[in-house]
């Protein structure tokens, strides 16, 4: 488990009894803190090597190859959606933006870290711009750091 994925299932508020989807679970912090914290939960990559290892290592988590712009769920099924260092990277962000509010429940949350000014994933104008058409409204928007650097947390709450 990691640090930025305990600080993104806590600033999601996820609780036991969610339904959670890590988009572009790398590593699977978020996922793993997610299960802890006694979500069921549901880990996407676009890498299958990368998902056939991480199935191997916590059968708890439903592990699927896929990509941030399209997303194989049927629209509002999960409370939480959370992405660590993971969707900053899709190459269509108003795309992946689209997705991952299509696939969370209305008031459900959306927890992104992103590393600062990487992307608009990680620019806190470029954010909520990114999010305003999509009916999320961003709660939490804050720098925190890590020994590899600075990234932007942030937390929307899907309200229409």
């Amino acid at each position: 488990m990691s640090a930025v994925g305990e600080a993104l299932v806590a600033a999601a508020r996820v609780r036991e009894g969610d339904e959670v989807l890590d988009v572009e679970s790398g590593e699977a912090g978020p996922a793993l803190a997610a299960l802890a914290a006694g979500a069921t939960v549901v880990a996407v990559d676009r890498d299958p090597e990368l998902v056939a290892r991480a199935r191997g290592r916590e059968p708890g988590v439903e592990w699927l190859a896929g990509a941030p712009e399209s997303l194989e769920f049927e629209d509002e099924r999960f409370d939480c959606v959370l992405s660590a260092f993971g969707v900053m990277a899709a190459e269509r962000p108003a795309v992946a933006a689209g997705e991952l509010a299509r696939v969370c429940t209305l008031g459900g949350r959306i927890a992104i870290a992103a590393w600062a000014g990487a992307s608009a994933w990680g620019d806190q104008d470029a954010l909520r711009d990114l999010w305003a058409p999509r009916g999320v409204r961003v709660d939490v928007a804050r720098t925190e750091r890590t020994e590899l650097g600075a990234y932007l947390l942030s937390v929307g709450t899907k309200t229409g």
